[in-house]
């Protein structure tokens, strides 16, 4: 049997756990977006992972139920330049910063999921693109060929100034 100071321990260090849990998400937030880089740091590159992989298994419950679904191939998104972009076609270029500002932590502090999907670039795209490896989309319906075009060209601008 634990003793009156040990269960005050233990409540103790459950509670400092459970506020730890709680904190952690909110300390990382504020590293989120801080600059407009294209490439991610380390918390930015948890955070999507972590959000992505919600999304993931979400996918696979939906399939369990017959439901037609396509489930995104995983993009490591650790050193590569990402390029932001939303709109119902995907065409709309967005910074790093408004990305999470907007798009983004709004909705995660509410404890909801943003749709949020990755589109990994071909090496001739990446060319076309002024050397972005990935695109990162919030809020798209659809994002068709023209529109993976208009998005590489206006990379290609953006980079070259």
């Amino acid at each position: 049997m634990a003793t009156d100071s040990a269960r005050h321990w233990l409540l103790k260090a459950g509670l400092s756990i459970s506020l730890m849990l709680v904190l952690l998400p909110v300390m990382a937030q504020r590293q989120l977006g801080q600059d407009d880089q294209p490439t991610l740091n380390q918390q930015e590159v948890a955070f999507l992972d972590s959000l992505l992989n919600v999304q993931q298994q979400y996918l696979l419950q939906l399939r369990a139920q017959n439901e037609p679904v396509t489930l995104q191939e995983t993009v490591d998104l650790s050193n590569k330049r990402v390029a932001f972009a939303t709109g119902s076609l995907g065409t709309s270029l967005l910074t790093k910063s408004a990305f999470f500002r907007n798009n983004i932590l709004p909705w995660t502090e509410k404890g909801e999921v943003p749709v949020v999907n990755t589109i990994a670039l071909s090496p001739a795209e990446r060319t076309a693109s002024g050397g972005y490896d990935v695109v990162i989309l919030v809020w798209t319906k659809a994002f068709p060929k023209a529109s993976r075009r208009k998005v590489l060209a206006q990379l290609a601008a953006q980079s070259s100034r």
